[in-house]
């Protein structure tokens, strides 16, 4: 699978913001519901990974 920019929409959960994952990225990942997710931010450089490994 190739890397394919997404555009995601931030959702309110009520104390926190989500931001959904494509469900073909999921499941070509095999993430499910309550699994972990890391996210690597550097706000200098304005970037935000996720990392699905």
């Amino acid at each position: 699978m190739g890397r394919k920019p997404c555009s995601r929409t931030v959702t309110d959960l009520g104390g926190s913001v989500g931001v959904s994952i494509p469900k073909g990225l999921a499941d070509a990942f095999e993430i499910e519901q309550g699994d972990e997710v890391l996210i690597e931010w550097d706000i200098d450089d304005g970037k935000m990974i996720t990392r699905l490994d």
